[in-house]
């Protein structure tokens, strides 16, 4: 991620088989990008997961084929369902970002004060070497803290995001 009050990157996703309902195919909230919304990570729980009741009906499904690719800003409301099919659902992702952007991570865990979140700045590899252990709730000590925010909005609840999300996502 990077400072989305100053910068804006963006995902590349590019499936290498088709993907579709069954295998989890991505689905977003069109024009959830142009909203604020509290400092995300995987160590805190997400503003619109999980993605059912009222919030379901503004998901746009986006199936692709091998090969193709989606690009979207980082700030964009996305996500998939688990994948159902029986077979591995691989695809290359790339985040794009400004060069002079820092690449952040967010960090909410032990030792964090309430309501607040510890921001490090990483390398380029961060996501291939320590992604694992941050899903397992280890802080990217390895990396240099270059400071704390707050949280913001608590997580929301499926009638607050759409509020959040007003008439842009019922167009």
């Amino acid at each position: 991620m990077v400072d989305e009050g100053r910068f804006q990157a963006f995902n590349v996703w590019i499936p290498l088989v088709d993907v579709d309902a069954d295998n989890g195919m991505i689905e977003v909230v069109p024009g959830s990008h142009l909203r604020s919304w509290p400092v995300r990570s995987v160590t805190l729980p997400s503003p619109c997961l999980p993605f059912g009741g009222e919030v379901e009906g503004h998901l746009r499904a986006v199936p692709l084929a091998a090969g193709e690719a989606l690009i979207y800003p980082h700030a964009l409301v996305h996500g998939s369902r688990a994948n159902g099919s029986g077979e591995d659902r691989i695809a290359i992702a790339i985040s794009v970002l400004p060069e002079d952007a820092p690449f952040l991570q967010y960090y909410a865990g032990a030792g964090t004060p309430d309501r607040e979140v510890d921001v490090y700045e990483v390398d380029e590899g961060y996501f291939y070497r320590d992604l694992n252990g941050l899903l397992n709730g280890a802080r990217p000590n390895r990396h240099r803290r270059v400071g704390r925010v707050r949280r913001g909005d608590a997580p929301l609840s499926a009638e607050a995001a759409l509020r959040r999300l007003g008439p842009i996502a019922a167009s």
